[in-house]
């Protein structure tokens, strides 16, 4: 299932007809008000950056992903938050940028080892804990106080 607008959305659609795959669904972008319920209804997710973009952006679906406790595949450089947060929480899967049949492995290993999949996803609840607002806001206001406090 893919969701949303991107810029290669017909280019999919067009190889999901050439290939003939049937169980492909492609859905309109999501409201934000629906985005739980849509990050909710998947069992894995894929995270893909671009090379080059390491350093500058991180998806925010990421957070999402997280915040619903599920795993992902995240096909990333190795220099990017994406691949720190990753290792840190053990939320995710690794596949190397560039290469569809490690891609594709890595999709394959969530979809036949269950216990691995709902180990990822318990992890990266928890690691979406300590993206979430709340604690955020209160490491910033810490490093204001610090940082009023030293003058």
């Amino acid at each position: 299932v893919f969701v949303g607008e991107g810029v290669k959305k017909a280019a999919l659609e067009e190889q999901t007809r050439s290939l003939g795959l049937g169980n492909v669904r492609f859905l309109p972008y999501a409201p934000k008000e629906r985005l739980t319920e849509s990050f909710a209804s998947a069992d894995v997710f894929i995270v893909s950056l671009k090379k080059g973009l390491s350093g500058i952006i991180v998806p925010s679906k990421l957070y999402g992903i997280l915040a619903a406790g599920r795993p992902y595949v995240a096909a990333v450089e190795d220099d990017c938050e994406i691949t720190d947060i990753t290792r840190q929480y053990d939320c995710g899967v690794l596949a190397t940028l560039g290469d569809p049949a490690d891609l594709a492995e890595k999709i394959l290993t969530l979809y036949r080892d269950r216990p691995l999949t709902a180990r990822l996803g318990q992890n990266a609840r928890l690691a979406g804990l300590q993206f979430d607002r709340k604690p955020q806001v209160e490491k910033y206001f810490a490093l204001f106080q610090q940082l009023v406090g030293a003058r």
